[in-house]
């Protein structure tokens, strides 16, 4: 949790200075390309061993800077990772950077998911629903297919579940006919 915290930190300094720099959507781009490729099985545990030494650990993150074209704000905050010996908190604060910016932008993120792809106008529907729930804003769907779903959609926006599955609906029907004594 201390870790999650420290990265929320870093994550409010880097939006405020990505504001003053004008480039807010592009730093999170940024950010999460660095993570992905910090937080990959080969590449995490060699730039987190405390076998390396800082100049050594500095001289690997900027050929990462280079080779993904990061920009500058980017590669002092990850050059300043690398000498704290905190890469590990780069999909932290990425996650963290993404969220602020959200709420700065007035967005939420809602997690669709359904037993098979929607179509455009089910989607459409699904999002209108979700807007008058959270009172209006830009909704940006992250959308997922779970076929043992059955059928119905499941969307969770701000840590609540709305939970419209079939499979919900079987459990349910099950779990009263047990408690009815059928």
């Amino acid at each position: 949790m201390r870790s999650r915290a420290l990265a929320k930190r870093y994550a409010r300094a880097l939006l405020a200075l990505a504001k003053e720099d004008g480039g807010p959507a592009a730093i999170a781009a940024a950010l999460e390309r660095a993570a992905a490729v910090l937080e990959a099985p080969t590449v995490a545990p060699v730039v987190a061993s405390p076998a390396l030494d800082t100049e050594t650990r500095l001289t690997l993150v900027r050929k990462l800077i280079a080779a993904l074209g990061l920009p500058k704000l980017v590669g002092n905050c990850l050059c300043l990772l690398a000498e704290r010996q905190r890469l590990d908190l780069v999909g932290d604060l990425w996650r963290a950077y993404v969220d602020l910016l959200d709420q700065a932008l007035g967005r939420r993120r809602v997690l669709v998911r359904s037993a098979t792809a929607l179509t455009d106008e089910q989607m459409r529907r699904v999002l209108d629903g979700m807007r008058r729930v959270v009172g209006g804003g830009e909704i940006i769907p992250l959308v997922e297919v779970e076929p043992d779903l059955i059928g119905g959609v499941v969307v969770e926006v701000g840590g609540v579940v709305y939970d419209g599955s079939i499979r919900t609906q079987v459990d349910r029907l099950a779990r009263s006919m047990v408690a009815a004594g059928h």
